[in-house]
């Protein structure tokens, strides 16, 4: 890592990663933070600021959960292009909307760069509008890798961009049927190398896969045996995975497995392809049939502090604009987690 982007990066963890989790021993973001800067880092003075606030230690409420914009829903054509342009427009509508973060895939870094924005350029950008990058999306060729070495080397690239943006959360998903039977040892590995970087891992579950259903996903999750191995949970997936919504296995997780909730709703029933509905049309909080209060009170009751990215992927909405949207967006999102 480059150093002015290193120290960036360190700058950004003394604040973001360490304050979203009051739980998290500080002696241990010092080390994390010393071995990211490659030597020891001064971040004594924020560490006693954050330690002496009112309220410190004690459990956030929903709506102080973070917020990170997924990115690739303020696009237009979000698997076919990303030009620099855009995608300074898309994070510059998640600033004006009022998110503390931003999630973003890799394959919109690769896109980026080249088009001119190296990741250096994507770090000014969110520091000119004061934002940080807290999840990157996604590494998928473990579930089918032959070895923990193939897919510790599919997933480098996305680990290296996550560290190198300053990421908290690494997400990984399979959009396959069939899978390696190791597959739980495959993202194990992948655990270990995000771990390597101070990056968690959260799993998102896919109805349309091998792992249909939160029960699948964190099965999966509890084979890794990694202490950083999670959950993504999609609001929509939680609502079309097969059964429908499963209370009872949410209910029987440790909160703090959930690391991230992509929140967003979607109509009762639906004739689409799921795979269609999933990126065309899907609707903002509370303005579909998800039970998102409950869902959230749910989270809330079993001690989940999520990172909150609002994935609503919508061809109706990103014909606002995607500064309209985005406002839209977050105020709808806003609004869901004070109701809960």
């Amino acid at each position: 890592m480059a150093p002015d982007v290193r120290s960036r990066v360190l700058a950004k963890h003394v604040v973001a990663v360490a304050a979203p989790d009051p739980k998290r021993p500080f002696v241990a973001f010092g080390a994390e933070l010393d071995r990211r800067a490659g030597a020891p880092c001064v971040m004594a003075d924020a560490v006693c600021r954050y330690q002496s606030r009112p309220g410190w230690g004690a459990q956030v409420t929903p709506n102080e959960w973070p917020l990170a914009m997924c990115v690739s829903t303020l696009l237009a054509d979000p698997i076919a292009s990303c030009s620099s342009e855009e995608l300074t427009a898309a994070v510059e509508a998640s600033a004006a909307a009022g998110c503390d973060a931003t999630s973003l895939w890799s394959l919109h870094d690769a896109y980026a760069a080249a088009d001119g924005m190296d990741r250096s350029a994507v770090l000014d950008l969110h520091e000119r509008l004061g934002l940080r990058v807290a999840m990157v999306e996604a590494v998928t060729g473990w579930a089918t890798a032959s070895d923990d070495a193939a897919a510790r080397a599919d997933a480098a690239p996305t680990i290296r961009l996550a560290a190198d943006l300053g990421a908290e959360v690494l997400a990984a998903t399979t959009l396959e049927q069939d899978v390696h039977p190791g597959a739980p040892q495959r993202l194990a590995a992948v655990c270990d190398a995000a771990a390597e970087e101070g990056l968690r891992v959260a799993f998102e579950f896919l109805p349309w896969t091998a792992f249909p259903d939160l029960r699948s996903g964190w099965q999966l999750v509890e084979q890794t045996g990694r202490a950083n191995a999670g959950l993504l949970l999609d609001a929509m997936h939680w609502q079309r995975q097969p059964g429908g919504p499963d209370e009872a296995t949410l209910r029987s997780m440790p909160g703090e497995r959930i690391h991230v909730f992509q929140i967003c709703d979607v109509v009762a029933s639906s004739d689409d392809d799921v795979l269609h509905e999933a990126m065309t049309g899907r609707l903002a909080p509370g303005e579909g049939a998800v039970d998102l209060p409950s869902l959230v009170a749910a989270l809330d009751e079993i001690g989940a502090e999520p990172l909150v990215a609002p994935e609503v992927f919508s061809s109706a909405l990103l014909a606002e604009g995607p500064e309209a949207m985005a406002r839209r967006v977050v105020d709808a999102t806003r609004a869901t987690l004070s109701r809960s």
